[in-house]
């Protein structure tokens, strides 16, 4: 049985035009024109470019010839396409590590939006992968998108929620804890470990106000035995270790 011919789409430039099949071909007409038609190019295309444009290593090839504009052009014109190209977080990741503007960036993560981004974003690991390529508000604008109630079933103990804050600038940070809710965070806090990891994670005034959820009977609970007290203390800033101790009472310190 004969092989089926993918789809070509014809571009016009001048009283010429060539055929487009796939975005190796498009990079090699748009080289061609040297930049100077890029965006002509792709206007014409635009219909069809989540047809051409059909794996993770498409838009990366694509997006290094273009200029920030265009960038954000064929971004905007995957529309609900954008994910599936995509196809999985590791690619998501890639791809803004690419990019070097974050008006590029903060179109990607729009472009996504909720759904997009659920569908690629499944682990907590994934999560932390996409954040730490966001930065500033791309960080805070992926966090809404996402929403609580997905965060929430993304992030289920202290080591995943770290994971996602060590990628995190303070404001960026405040805004997860808030969305998630203080209280929560307390309770995905298993052990000596998970706690451990989150003030690692967090600036000083951050994990005061986290430790402040914690009453001396659930920091025993969590930390459980001096072994792990010791672990916990190696690992925490004095300032820390000094709020621990004040709430453990410290004759009765493990």
């Amino acid at each position: 049985m004969a092989a089926i011919n993918p789809a070509r789409y014809p571009v016009r430039l001048d009283g010429e035009s060539a055929d487009v099949g796939d975005a190796e071909e498009l990079v090699v007409l748009l080289d061609v024109l040297n930049g100077r038609r890029d965006r002509d190019v792709l206007t014409q295309l635009r219909p069809h470019l989540p047809q051409i444009i059909r794996k993770p290593s498409d838009l990366p090839l694509l997006m290094r010839g273009l200029d920030r504009d265009d960038q954000i052009f064929l971004v905007e014109a995957m529309g609900d396409s954008l994910a599936d190209a995509l196809q999985t977080a590791r690619h998501l990741r890639e791809l803004l590590a690419t990019i070097a503007e974050p008006q590029v960036r903060l179109s990607v993560i729009d472009t996504l939006g909720g759904p997009g981004l659920r569908k690629l974003i499944v682990t907590a690991r994934d999560l932390s992968g996409a954040l730490e390529w966001t930065y500033a508000q791309r960080s805070r604008r992926l966090l809404e998108l996402l929403g609580a109630d997905y965060l929430l079933r993304l992030i289920r103990h202290g080591d995943d929620l770290a994971l996602a804050l060590n990628a995190l600038a303070e404001d960026a940070q405040s805004a997860l804890l808030d969305s998630i809710g203080f209280a929560r965070v307390a309770e995905l806090t298993r052990n000596a470990r998970d706690l451990a990891l989150l003030l690692r994670a967090l600036p000083p005034t951050i994990s005061a106000t986290l430790l402040d959820q914690f009453d001396r009977q659930q920091l025993v609970e969590i930390i459980g035995d001096r072994r792990a007290w010791i672990y916990l203390y190696n690992r925490i800033r004095p300032d820390e270790a000094v709020q621990l101790l004040a709430k453990l009472g410290a004759d009765n310190a493990l």
